[in-house]
């Protein structure tokens, strides 16, 4: 079972139920696995991965609360469904074959803040501008 499910290596809140039903940011398992070719999937994840940074952009230039002009779409959320679309195509490379280790992910996730931390204090270090 765990095979045809892929979310199972994610926190038991953000897994599917037996029927492959899942709400965490929309995702299902019970679709099966479609016939695309692992590079194309690779080249999607680099598209959605560059759309994460423009919604983060759009969040640093005009607030995360603002919309995109002709939505009502904050740019907060915009930037929670970009991340869904990059966990979506982690989920599509998982059932194409293609291991990505949750523990891996799980790792860089707990160490960013100090990483982040580090690269800026240095910067202020260096710089002596605080940002």
């Amino acid at each position: 079972m765990a095979d045809n499910f892929p979310c199972r290596s994610r926190p038991r809140a953000q897994q599917c139920d037996a029927k492959g039903r899942g709400d965490f940011m929309g995702h299902t398992c019970h679709a099966p696995a479609p016939e695309i070719s692992v590079d194309y999937l690779l080249n999607v994840l680099g598209e959605e991965a560059s759309e994460i940074t423009q919604a983060a952009c759009k969040a640093y230039r005009f607030g995360p609360d603002d919309c995109r002009p002709g939505t009502t779409v904050p740019n907060r959320i915009q930037i929670a469904k970009e991340i869904g679309d990059v966990l979506g195509m982690m989920d599509m490379l998982r059932r194409a074959g293609i291991d990505i280790p949750q523990e891996d992910i799980d790792a860089a996730r707990a160490s960013k803040p100090r990483r982040v931390k580090e690269y800026h204090d240095l910067y202020f270090r260096n710089t002596g501008v605080r940002k």
